[in-house]
């Protein structure tokens, strides 16, 4: 009976990995909802992540947003690429936001915008992997500290964020910081990372 509502096509098309030959090739994008974490920072309300990573290194970009716009999630890419250069391909999933600005954006920037398969959130992989390292971690400081965990997101999300590029890869076998600009982090800056994320 379960067969006849959803039946199995045996002629669909095998899964492609999503891969890149070298760094700033290919970057994945995704928008992480953290509703309990809800931080408010001169009047304005922020509960989600922008995240985006580079699919070669692995090294990715943590950034608050108070909407999901299409807007707010353009300005926060051309922040990010203002600094870092911008990639040949952006993928993304289907969602509304990663549309209008953010297609004009990737126009205006030489960059191919292309959209993840509906209902198959294998081809978004790396980058939803990348989300269960760093939200372990914002799980961890919060049961952890005694000042109630990073409850600013806004403010630490920069030191989240290196904490993850620092860190060696298990598929990469050093960090994605390395990967990407070619020397070691400074075990220095890396400790006080950590100390300041306590």
């Amino acid at each position: 009976m379960q067969r006849q509502k959803r039946p199995l096509f045996s002629n669909k098309a095998p899964l492609i990995p999503v891969d890149a030959k070298q760094p700033m090739e290919r970057h994945q994008v995704d928008l992480v909802d953290m509703p309990k974490l809800i931080v408010e920072k001169d009047d304005v309300s922020y509960k989600d992540i922008l995240s985006t990573m580079d699919v070669f290194t692995r090294f990715v970009w943590l950034r608050p947003l108070s909407d999901k716009s299409s807007e707010k999630v353009a300005a926060k890419l051309r922040e990010i690429y203002a600094e870092f250069g911008n990639p040949k391909i952006l993928q993304s999933d289907q969602g509304s936001e990663f549309k209008g600005v953010v297609t004009q954006l990737c126009k205006d920037m030489n960059i191919k915008l292309i959209y993840s398969s509906s209902y198959h959130p294998q081809s978004q992989g790396k980058i939803e992997r990348s989300h269960g390292t760093w939200k372990d971690k914002i799980r961890f400081d919060l049961i952890n500290s005694k000042f109630g965990g990073i409850c600013d997101l806004v403010t630490n999300l920069s030191n989240l964020q290196s904490i993850y590029n620092n860190a060696v890869h298990s598929s990469l076998g050093i960090s994605p910081y390395e990967c990407l600009l070619g020397i070691k982090p400074n075990s220095v800056s890396q400790k006080f990372l950590m100390v300041g994320m306590q």
